[in-house]
């Protein structure tokens, strides 16, 4: 034994000891070992790890197939045929089919059939079709044979089934070759067919016909009468088992079956015990996996594993497919650790373990709707916080929404892993992940959590780095740069091979790195880039260099310095060298160090180094001068001698010598420097000077010295900041400095001062000057806003100040800010100081002498311009008036001397302006010089602009208009004046004493009441009792005159009380004002004085004692109403008409005595609108007089007065009279304070209790509302009594009662009369009641929630299988659903129960009446649930929860059927996804539902056929076997009859069968088909054509301009279940725009749809009718379409002028809408047509557009209706428009035209033949000469029956003959060749007369032709003759005639060469010689020439024998022809 390694190739040879060649037809994968045997008589094997293979020498590839067919060995066989070559396959034998006949072997006869199949069109080819026909023969007769017994028929149709499909895929092949195209995939090629389709076709018919034989065994197939399976099971199940089965569960009996192998017992078990009908072996396959996955699940994986053995699979493949493809964490891990003791984990897969665990851990959420969950309640949590809630809106309840549907608007917890993140993943998923994906996924968890340390460990830094960049997420990113869990060196490698990273996010990065010192190479290699970053982080001035090297951080410090040299940047260049420490010996500054002001930035900070070093500092001086004098290197001689003096001296200064010691040094120095300083006389002096050398000259003492001693206070302890004092303590001088006033021992003593606004105005300082208004004002100190009084009095200073210092502009300023600062307008200050600047001006340059100093007058003029406004501020007239004349002085100077303008131009009137404002802020005249200047020069224009832009009044117009010089201009311009609407005067004069504006302060005074309260110092009311009361009147005034007059007034009011005598309360009224606060004692007085006792003690029961009482409002409100109690309304009414005339309660008062004296309502009703306008207006308006009251009292006293009259109402009639007032007047609408009476709500319910006479209390109703419901209340409850539900909701709408109560007792109340009729047994009745109710609720406005448990309640009391709980189930749940929020788990609940319960109706309905109830299931689906077309896999399917429904409730066979009926109807109606939610609700599995997702996740690409679940795939599978068994009538192919790009036939074919296999839901899977055929039309995705606008995708697929696709497009509208008038509005649409377009009408005459080119029409005008049909074809109405064509050409029709444009339009579109009535039959809209097309026709008519009228005839081709057109353009002769290029060729057209012109104009010959000619009818023309000719003749036959030889004769017969001629040539043209060939032979017969008239030999008009044929002497004259007359010539008999008798030889000869001398017609000729009687010797002569041209010898020697001519059977017999005859003769 020896190894042998894989071969790469199929076949490979190799020699042995004994010389085989070894032939392997197997490719075997390595590696293997070779087996040799003993004996050379052994065959050696190959041994592989999982097969045995044997080695076969010198066989033959047939001898090995035929072996294994006979052994069964099919498999092998096959692949060993298909390694053979093509002459190797083609040795298959018929032996193969007869033993698998023989044998019964299907296997075998389908790989007979399989290879014969291939060689179908070669057999048909090369002549081998009987093999064929043999193999048929065998077939057919197989199939007889095995049909006539029992035990054969299953085998027999199975073999039909196969024999069937060659045969037909035979038909197929031989078709594609006669039509000469490629056949299918598995068919050979087909070559070039040549000649031989013709046998192919002979072929194709024997197929055809053994097809017809071979379905007729079809109909003798009986069903298989067999023992079932069942029956044989049912006799195998013993006792015993059937026992311990029966006590068994199913899932427990499927597992003790699949453990003991008895899968068929079980399921004959399950079906017949059970009585489970719907068990098959699927489902007990399916219950043994879930057993298997249980099992697992509990650890057990040795049962599980003999559960997958025993059910047929591979044990430890499946366990690894549930390890790669599980989602469970427990079931993977266990199994993962099971598989991995046995070995069979990859090393990848354990990898790909780890990593799973270690995902599940960071990711530990394994659920996404529980992280959806999470995260909604964690925000909804933080949307319901008081924090957030303060800040949101009052009805925002809407956010929490929003911020679930746009992502975290909420903070989210990342440490939350329940709602931030979710793990649910499969091995397998993982095991595709590369290790980059990997790192991403652990990366992204281990982000939010922030634990970078694992981050670093775990994932790789450039994966990491990758996934950041990719998403651009910057704040992690930095965070790991920032952690190190990044290198910077990493994140530069991968940012600069990352292409997609935003530029905001590069720079960020590089800016980040940039700051850590890391730069990108192309950065720190580039100076401008460097830079760039540099600057962009800030670190320029800094240190950051320090990580690159040391060559390139110096290239950039030298290019740096250059930079700042080049651009004169020395700041920059000077911070840039401090902050790097650079120095004169640094080598970046060598290249810029020569230059003076680098030198000096250096010596600068040096200096700055070293302040004290004044070496330093002296050279910083010398470097300084050298930069600013421009000279580098000079000394300081060179310095002074170059006249730089200054310089030096500067310089000199910092020198360590003394300034002039170092002048002394120089050579010429102080010459030099006292030239130089010529003009310097000062510094000149210091220089010169003998000064020490500090600048002060020495004293012997000093003045602190001197005053030692002699003065109070000591010297040494003072001035001790004084270098000079000498006396001071060293250490006390050291510490001090010289005192301010900021010192804190110095400010106790300082006097302090506030200062006001006006000193900060007088410096120049607004706002300081505002801040000490503001600390200074007592309001704004109060905390409140500045008083008024103290702006008005700061405004009053500012504007005095402002005045004063006007010539000041600062402080003029200043005050105009501190104005504006205090919110007040500065126009009038501006313009005073405008105007005193003016005039300081004028008086300075026009008053002024020139010899005056100008400084000093300016002074004095500004002080007398100071003086004349301080008058003016005091409201002095005259210096008013002196400011003016002084402006228009000034500005009439201006204007006249400075401007040198016209006096009326534009900017005289800007310049007068001025002048304007001046006078109407200070209510001056307005001036007039401008108006009048423009008036003498006839300026009306600018006088009336001016005029209005300014506001002049009346009489000052009309003043200055007389000055016009035109007199007629002066009176137009007088009567406009005093025609004007409205007076300039009244807008410029405040009229109002109420509200006045200072023209100085600017400040509105407003006059305000003063609502005092009275003090309680003042005395009091009433006059104190103990005083003597005289009895007289006149001494009760007398006495009262005595006192003051408040006194005396309480005197008389305290009188007036006492004695009852309400005058004297008038006489106290008349002692004070109308607005005297204290009017309303006397009104108190006087009503108290009026009332009776009894009213007058409850009028002041509230009060103890009237003597001294302060009356108020309060206790009139109380005297009224007792008054209105008592019925007093004449006193009440009396007394305010006395002291409250004004008052709105007059008219109220009148309307209660009204009410109560005459019960007059119109006078009621307009006082109680009277009161209304008064309070109105009360509000509005000013009052004259004191009313008490405000609005609130006037609304409340009305109420309450209103209230006691209606109380005290003795009837109803007069309570409801009162109120119908009130509430026709609207009364109390218009009330602005709350009111807690409504007399409409207390009328209604008065008139609804007083109808039906029930007791209420009035009083109650308006006692408030606490009160008012409780009266309510009790009127419901009596009504209730009496069942007056209707009543019932009125008072409880009225009283704002709930009304559920009321409504859900009526329905009961009302369920309670029906339940006790027997109407309640109809179920009609009772679905209308129940939906009565919900209307009920409704209208009633009922709470969703009562309406929901009432109808929840009624469903429980009713039985389970009754319609009524469906429909009550029904309107629970719609009832629910408006409910907010909607209750989702009792809505859940509720559908279930709907759902269970109309699947126990439908099993109710089905055994009663054996069939389902449709109507029943609208219960639920057609309201509930909204029709979807979009059928979408995510839309549908995706988001549901398989475990949402547990299974509750079992169902029974008949309801399992009654589901899968429901779910069917649901799908019919396109609700797939509610279907699909039912199937899961009961668990059940629909296989419609399962086939339409397949067909969607095929269209939309999601899975491929392969794909497919197992399901499906054995729909395809069985689908497929049927088709087998079955010959289709049509090739079930969507796309068969479309020119639609096919993407995947198989993927087609696949739907399509599908869709044939789905039972219920055909329509969602065409619906699937046609949008993945749009789509694949369209190149667009399947989701975009489903999602899309139906119409939008409708126009594209139009405007592919194929109209084969419009089938297409017909199944998608039909499909989207678009209404036909939309599809009709949209194809009028286009085809008006269309027709727009190409007639080019406007918008002007329709309204512009869409404007779009010509290329996006998707209806082309000039195109076929046959296109329109095809569009038009989209409606399945047409009509519609007509319609709305038909409505827009009306409208075109009633323009009164149209034009071309126009009238083409209304053509079109009439010819279109008839066409679309032609379609769809609708025989009165072509009657519509018709009429307006006469109309229309009549339009064409006018404006003579015949082109028109012969498209609207032509187009609408009704030509016998419309034969009014052809009279109108025969009439307008324009019928030849008809036959013009373009005009359409229609027949009808032809032949209704040229009838036309027979019936009407039979004589217009040239017009009908120019008609026909043009429309090539040349029939007709043909018949038509051909009559004219017939006609010549029979003309020419009546004039030539005597003579014919004349010429008028011979013009005729030409004539004839050219008519004959043409005649025979429009008949040729039209291919009528009878015809035509007749009229040739009358034309030659005719021309054949033409030539024998000198003959005078008559050839026409013949009686009898035959014999004048046969007399003819002419052969082919009479051949002429023959073929004119159509008559049969005796051909023997004329040349008999002719040539034996007349001895004619050429008529023989003309005979001969014509080809009409036959050896049958000569020998005829000699027969009837023979029989003649006369023979001459010249007849016997012409006989022998006669019988010398036949030229059969045969006849030619008969004839010769029977004429006795021997010389000729003498020549014949010797001739070569003489043996033949000889033969021929004795033969006979």
């Amino acid at each position: 034994m020896f190894q042998v390694q894989p071969s790469p190739s199929p076949v490979c040879t190799c020699s042995t000891a004994a010389n085989y060649t070894l032939k392997v037809f197997f490719r075997y994968q390595g590696p293997g070992f070779l087996l040799m045997a003993a004996g050379l008589q052994d065959v050696p094997l190959l041994l592989k790890d999982r097969s045995l293979n044997i080695l076969v020498f010198s066989a033959e590839q047939q001898a090995i197939v035929n072996r294994a067919l006979l052994s069964e060995i099919i498999n092998t066989a096959s692949v060993i045929y298909k390694l053979g070559t093509k002459d190797q396959q083609d040795k298959i034998t018929m032996q193969t089919l007869e033993v698998g006949l023989r044998t019964r072997q299907l296997d075998v006869v389908a790989f007979f059939l399989k290879s014969k199949e291939d060689d179908i069109f070669t057999l048909a080819t090369k002549g081998k079709a009987a093999e064929l026909e043999l193999v048929v023969t065998h077939l057919t007769a197989a199939i007889k044979h095995d049909l006539s017994h029992p035990q054969t028929e299953e085998f027999a149709s199975q073999l039909l089934g196969l024999s069937l499909n060659f045969l037909n895929k035979a038909m197929k092949i031989l078709i594609q070759a006669i039509g000469a195209t490629s056949p299918s995939e598995d068919s050979v090629a087909v070559a070039a067919v040549g000649d031989s389709k013709v046998e192919i076709g002979e072929i194709l018919h024997h197929v055809i016909a053994h097809i017809s034989r071979l379905r007729g065994f079809m109909h003798d197939l009986q069903p298989v009468h067999m023992e079932s399976l069942a029956e044989k099971g049912a006799r195998a199940i013993n006792i015993e088992l059937k026992q311990k089965w029966s006590a068994m569960g199913t899932d427990e009996i499927i597992r003790d079956a699949i453990l003991d192998n008895r899968i068929p017992t079980c399921l004959d078990f399950l079906t017949n015990s059970r009585g489970l009908d719907d068990t098959h072996l699927d489902s007990i396959l399916h219950t043994g996996l879930c057993l298997v996955l249980q099992g697992l699940m509990n650890r057990n994986i040795e049962e599980a594993s003999q559960l997958l053995t025993n059910m047929g699979f591979d044990a430890m493949t499946k366990l690894r497919n549930i390890l790669l493809y599980t989602v469970n964490k427990v079931l993977r891990n266990y199994l993962a650790e099971e598989l991995g003791k046995m070995g069979h984990l990859y090393p990848e897969e354990k990898e790909a373990l780890s990593f799973l665990s270690l995902v599940e851990e960071l990711y530990s959420c394994p659920s996404f709707e529980t992280v959806k969950q999470s995260r909604n309640q964690m925000q909804l949590f933080f949307w319901k916080t008081p924090t957030v809630q303060a800040l949101l809106p009052k009805d925002a309840e809407w956010v929490p929404d929003t911020a679930f549907r746009c992502e975290d608007l909420a903070p989210v917890d990342v440490t939350d892993n329940n709602a931030t993140s979710y793990s649910h993943l499969c091995l397998d998923w993982v095991l595709c992940w590369d290790k980059a994906t990997r790192g991403r996924v652990i990366a992204e968890q281990l982000l939010k959590q922030r634990d970078y340390a694992r981050l670093k460990e775990l994932v790789s830094p450039v994966d990491l780095c990758d996934h950041l960049l990719m998403h651009n997420n910057w704040v992690q990113l930095q965070q790991c740069i920032q952690s190190q869990a990044l290198e910077d060196s990493v994140v530069l490698g991968c940012l600069s091979k990352a292409g997609f990273v935003t530029e905001l996010m590069k720079e960020r990065i590089l800016n980040l790195l940039a700051s850590r010192g890391h730069f990108m190479l192309e950065e720190s290699t580039s100076f401008p880039k460097l830079l760039h970053r540099l600057v962009s982080i800030g670190q320029l001035m800094e240190n950051s260099l320090e990580s690159l090297p040391a060559a390139t951080a110096e290239s950039f410090h030298k290019q740096f310095a250059e930079f700042c040299v080049q651009n004169e940047l020395w700041p920059v260049l000077y911070n840039y060298i401090s902050s790097h420490g650079f120095t004169e010996q640094s080598a970046c500054l060598s290249s810029v160090i020569h230059l003076d002001a680098v030198e000096m930035i250096l010596k600068f900070q040096l200096a700055g180094l070293h302040p004290t070093d004044r070496g330093v500092i002296y050279a910083a001086s010398q470097s300084n001068s050298r930069y600013l004098s421009g000279c580098s290197s000079e000394s300081e001689e060179n310095q002074s001698s170059s006249k730089k003096s200054l310089l030096g001296i500067i310089e000199l200064l910092f020198t360590t010598d003394n300034v002039r010691e170092a002048l002394k040094k120089q050579d010429g120095g102080l010459k030099s420097i006292q030239d130089t300083l010529h003009d310097y006389p000062k510094l000149l002096s210091v220089l010169e000077s003998d000064l020490p050398p500090n600048g002060t000259p020495e004293h012997d003492i000093t003045v602190y010295e001197l005053l030692q001693g002699n003065c109070p206070f000591d010297i040494s302890r003072l001035f001790c900041w004084q270098k000079c004092n000498v006396l001071c303590a060293g250490d006390e001088a050291a510490g001090m400095d010289m005192p301010s006033f900021d010192s804190r021992w110095l400010r106790q003593f300082a006097y302090e001062k506030r200062l006001s606004f006006i000193y900060y105005l007088s410096h120049c300082r607004p706002s300081f000057a505002v801040i000490a208004f503001l600390i200074q004002d007592p309001g704004v100190l109060a905390g409140k806003n500045p008083s008024k009084r103290g702006i008005n009095a700061a405004y009053q200073k500012a504007f005095s100040l402002a005045l004063k210092n006007f010539h000041k502009q600062p402080v003029a300023a200043a005050c105009v800010a501190f104005l504006e600062f205090l919110k007040i307008d500065s126009t009038a200050l501006r313009i005073n100081l405008q105007v005193a600047n003016i005039l300081l001006l004028h008086y300075v340059t026009a008053v002024s002498r020139p010899s005056e100093k100008r400084d000093s007058s300016e002074a004095l003029y500004a002080d007398e311009i100071i003086h004349l406004f301080e008058g003016l501020l005091n409201n002095d007239s005259e210096s008013s008036e002196k400011l003016e004349s002084l402006l228009c002085e000034a500005t009439t100077r201006y204007v006249l001397q400075s401007l040198k303008v016209s006096p009326t131009s534009a900017k005289a009137a800007e310049a007068w302006r001025l002048v304007v404002l001046f006078a109407q802020i200070h209510c001056r005249p307005l001036p007039t010089n401008y108006i009048k200047a423009c008036a003498e020069e006839n300026n009306w224009f600018n006088f009336m602009v001016y005029a209005e832009l300014h506001q002049y009044p009346m009489h000052q117009l009309l003043t200055v208009a007389k000055n016009f010089k035109d007199p007629h201009m002066r009176e137009h311009i007088v009567c406009a004046i005093k025609q004007a609407v409205r007076s300039t005067e009244d807008k410029t004069r405040p009229k109002s004493t109420e509200h006045t504006e200072n023209p100085v302060t600017n400040i509105s005074e407003t006059t305000v009441e003063d609502h005092r309260e009275p003090s309680p110092a003042e005395p009091p009311l009433l006059i104190p009792q103990k005083r003597v009361v005289p009895s007289n009147a006149f001494a009760l005034l007398l006495a009262a005159q005595q006192h003051n007059k408040d006194d005396c007034r309480t005197m008389l009011l305290e009188d007036a009380y006492r004695l009852q005598a309400p005058i004297l309360a008038i006489f106290a009224g008349c002692l004070q004002e109308a607005s005297d606060p204290h009017m309303i004692d006397c009104l108190c007085v006087w009503l108290l004085c009026s009332l009776p006792d009894e009213a007058r003690k409850k009028a002041v029961a509230h009060f103890s004692d009237v003597s001294g009482h302060e009356w108020c409002l309060g206790d009139l409100t109380v005297i009224m109403d007792v008054a209105v109690e008592s019925a007093y309304f004449n006193s009440l009414q009396q007394a305010f008409s006395i002291f409250q005339e004004a008052s709105p309660m007059l008219p109220l008062i009148q309307l209660l005595r009204a009410f109560y004296m005459h019960k007059d309502a119109e006078t009621c009703l307009k006082l109680a609108e009277e009161f209304s306008e008064r309070i109105n207006s009360f509000c509005k308006e000013r009052r004259t007089g004191t009313v008490y009251g405000d609005r609130q009292w006037f609304e409340t006293m009305a109420i309450t007065l209103l209230k006691t009259t209606i109380a005290n109402c003795l009837t109803t009639v007069d309570i409801m009279h009162i109120l119908r007032v009130l509430v026709e007047a609207d009364f109390g609408s218009q009330f602005s304070s709350s009111k807690d009476v409504d007399f409409g709500c207390i009328l209604r319910i008065m008139t609804i209790i007083t109808e039906e006479d029930v007791s209420v209390s009035v009083k109650k109703l308006m006692e408030g509302k606490h009160e008012f419901k409780k009266e309510c209340t009790r009127v419901m409850l009596c009504l209730e009594e009496r069942h007056l539900y209707s009543e019932m909701k009125c008072v409880a709408d009225a009283a704002g009662l709930p009304v559920e109560p009321v409504v859900i007792g009526e329905v009961i109340y009302n369920l309670s009369i029906i339940q006790a009729t027997a109407m309640w047994n109809d179920s009609t009745l009772r679905r209308e009641f129940w939906t009565s109710c919900s209307y009920s609720f409704k209208q009633s406005a009922l709470p969703a929630r009562e309406a929901a448990t009432f109808f929840q309640y009624q469903a429980s009391i009713v039985e389970a299988d009754c319609d009524d709980r469906l429909l009550l189930l029904k309107l629970t749940h719609t009832w629910l659903k408006q409910t907010v929020p909607p209750p989702s788990y009792e809505l859940d609940e509720v559908e279930y129960a709907q759902w269970l319960s109309l699947i126990r109706v439908q099993v109710s309905k089905f055994e009663k009446y054996r069939t389902y109830d449709t109507y029943l299931t609208n219960d639920i689906f057609p309201k509930t649930h909204k029709k979807n077309i979009n059928l979408v896999v995510e839309k549908l399917f995706e988001g549901v929860e398989t475990d949402k429904w547990p299974q509750r409730v079992k169902l029974t066979e008949e309801e399992v059927k009654a589901l899968a009926h429901i779910i069917g109807l649901l799908l019919e109606q396109f609700c797939v996804r509610e279907a699909y939610e039912l199937s899961l609700r009961f668990q059940y599995f629909s296989s419609d539902i399962a086939i339409i997702k397949a067909c969607m996740e095929l269209a939309e690409s999601i899975v491929t056929v392969n794909d497919l679940s197992a399901d499906i795939q054995q729909i395809l599978s069985s689908a497929s076997r049927v088709a087998k068994l079955n010959v289709p009538s049509k090739c079930i192919n969507p796309m068969s009859t479309l020119p639609i790009p096919v993407v995947d036939a198989d993927l087609l074919s696949a739907m399509g069968t599908l869709k044939e296999r789905c039972k219920y839901g055909q329509k969602c899977c065409e619906r699937v088909i046609t949008c993945f055929q749009v789509a694949s039309v369209l190149g667009k995705s399947y989701d975009s054509v489903m999602t899309v606008p139906s119409f939008d995708i409708l126009r594209e697929l139009l405007l592919t301009e194929d109209f084969a696709y419009v089938p297409l497009a017909r199944e998608f509208i039909r499909g989207s279940g678009t209404n036909d008038a939309d599809v009709s509005a949209f194809l009028a649409d286009a085809i008006i725009q269309s027709l727009k377009i190409y007639t080019g009408v406007g918008s002007n005459i329709l309204t512009e749809i869409s404007p779009r080119s010509s290329s996006e029409l998707i209806f082309n005008p000039s195109g076929s009718s046959e296109s329109f049909s095809q569009l038009a074809s989209l409606c399945e109405d047409a009509s519609l379409l007509a319609s709305l064509l038909l409505d827009t050409a009306r409208a075109l029709g009633d323009i009164k002028s149209p034009n071309n444009a126009v009238l083409s339009m209304q053509v079109e579109l009439l010819v279109r809408a008839h066409d679309c009535y032609t379609v769809s039959c609708n025989m009165e809209g072509i009657s519509k047509v018709l009429q307006v097309v006469r109309a229309c026709t009549n339009m064409l008519k006018q404006t003579e557009e015949f082109t028109l009228m012969v498209r609207l005839l032509t187009g609408i081709a009704r030509y016998t209706e419309m034969t009014y057109i052809f009279d109108l353009l025969q009439q307008q002769q324009q019928l030849i428009l008809l036959l013009r290029k373009g005009v359409e060729k229609d027949n009808r057209l032809k032949v209704t035209l040229l009838d036309y012109l027979k019936r009407h104009h039979p004589a217009d010959r040239d017009t009908y033949t120019m008609v026909a000619l043009h429309f090539t009818m040349f029939r007709e023309i043909a018949e038509m000469l051909e009559g004219a000719a017939f006609t010549e003749l029979e003309r020419f036959s009546l004039t030539a029956s005597t003579n014919m030889n004349t010429a008028d004769g011979a013009s005729k017969l030409q004539d004839i003959t050219q008519y004959f001629i043409d005649a025979a040539q429009s008949y040729a043209k039209e291919e009528c060749l009878h015809h035509a060939t007749n009229c040739w032979h009358m034309a030659k017969l005719v021309a054949l007369q033409l030539q024998l008239l000198p003959s005078n030999t008559r050839v026409l008009f013949l009686d009898h032709p035959n014999q004048a044929i046969v007399k003819h002497p002419r052969f082919n004259e009479a051949v002429i003759m023959a073929h004119a007359y159509d008559c049969v010539v005796d051909w023997s008999g004329a040349l008999l005639h002719n040539t034996v008798m007349d001895g004619n030889l050429q008529y023989l000869q003309d005979m001969e060469a014509a080809g009409e001398l036959t050896p049958s017609l000569i020998a005829d000729v000699c027969q009837r010689y023979l029989v003649g009687k006369t023979r001459s010797s010249n007849c016997t002569s012409q006989m022998r020439t006669l019988l010398d041209h036949c030229t059969n010898p045969i006849i030619k020697y008969k004839l010769a024998v029977d004429l006795d001519f021997t010389d000729i059977c003498s020549q014949l017999l010797s001739s070569e022809a003489g043996s033949y005859i000889k033969d021929l003769a004795r033969s006979k």
